[in-house]
């Protein structure tokens, strides 16, 4: 039902965004959602690469309204790391599926209810890597990193340093075992371990959005719930609690 699936993205989205800023909206009005930075990006991304997969698909659509519609819903629902899926991306072109993967990384907003890095992360991650540039030709220049109008501090960026890395080594490490347990592909490994993560749900290859994880042994559902588990809670929390110091008085 188009109608249903409109109304699903639209719900989508708005669980993609801060939650916070519906408290604020309500004292201040609607307009603080287009004042916040991560919003705006966040509603940026998801309209250029709906756009971008809607021009790929659309020869193998009906029309514009389908292709615009199949493209949206899967956008948004890998970005908000919802779960849901009304056409099979794998049958997509290769072109919008690497960006559906880079979507996976991505995730909502920050005080959403979305998985992934999110969005927050990620700006500040580009904005420290080109200040970097600047200062490796410059190395007497003071460059805040800006989100918005706020100076993000020099804490606040090692964590997002280490919480990306740690994200990273965790999809390698899972992508790794899954392969070494039940033979799987590389992709299937893979992108098992991402969508489980990112708490996207489906992925590619033997866990497209056709298909389901049923298929694994025991011991690789284990280990893919606990990446589930990892990925919900934040990976930093969850390793803080395997650390010696975390325990002492």
């Amino acid at each position: 039902n188009p109608a249903a699936e409109w109304v699903i993205l639209f719900f989508m989205l708005l669980a993609g965004t801060n939650f916070m800023l519906y408290a604020e909206a309500l004292k201040k009005g609607p307009k603080v959602f287009w004042r916040h930075t991560e919003t705006r990006v966040y509603f940026l991304i998801f309209g250029l690469v709906s756009l971008a997969c809607a021009i790929s698909i659309w020869p193998s659509k009906a029309g514009v309204e389908e292709a615009v519609r199949d493209s949206t819903f899967q956008v948004a629902a890998v970005m908000t790391t919802t779960g849901f899926g009304t056409d099979d991306y794998e049958l997509w072109p290769s072109f919008p599926k690497l960006i559906l993967v880079g979507l996976f990384f991505l995730g909502g907003c920050s005080g959403s209810t979305a998985g992934g890095m999110k969005i927050f992360r990620i700006m500040v991650l580009v904005k420290a890597a080109f200040a970097e540039i600047r200062r490796s030709f410059r190395p007497h220049l003071i460059t805040p990193v800006r989100i918005g109008r706020s100076v993000v501090s020099r804490g606040a960026i090692r964590e997002v340093f280490a919480f990306s890395a740690m994200f990273a080594f965790t999809v390698i490490i899972g992508g790794i075992l899954i392969a070494w347990i039940d033979g799987v592909d590389g992709t299937t490994s893979m992108m098992a371990s991402l969508a489980c993560v990112a708490n996207v749900g489906p992925g590619l290859g033997l866990v497209g959005p056709t298909d389901n994880f049923g298929f694994f042994s025991d011991t690789s559902k284990t280990v893919l719930s606990a990446l589930m588990i990892l990925g919900r809670l934040e990976i930093l929390t969850v390793a803080a609690l395997f650390l010696p110091s975390f325990w002492r008085k």
